[in-house]
């Protein structure tokens, strides 16, 4: 890809994406997602991670914004996360 791509989807990279994780809740949960993310980001394109917690703790979620430089980067973020078994959900 060039500079700035556009994919068949109508992404045009790089760009910057919101993922959504819902995950038990553990201690080191933020850094279990950062390690995950940076599987295929680089530090720099990590911009923020957010956490939440459910009413009774049992449950997070987390507000992941990411600059992706191209779609197979973004999908294999998305692959990494949805494989990993403390993660109930990602959108």
């Amino acid at each position: 890809m060039s500079s700035t791509d556009t994919d068949p989807e109508g992404m045009t990279f790089p760009c910057h994406v919101d993922i959504k994780v819902f995950a038990r809740a553990g201690d080191r949960l933020e850094q279990q997602i950062r390690g995950l993310l940076e599987l295929h980001l680089k530090p720099d394109q990590i911009e923020s991670i957010r956490i939440k917690e459910s009413a009774k703790g049992n449950y997070h979620s987390l507000s992941c914004r990411v600059r992706a430089d191209s779609r197979p980067e973004l999908d294999k973020v998305f692959v990494t996360l949805t494989e990993n078994p403390d993660i109930l959900m990602v959108i």
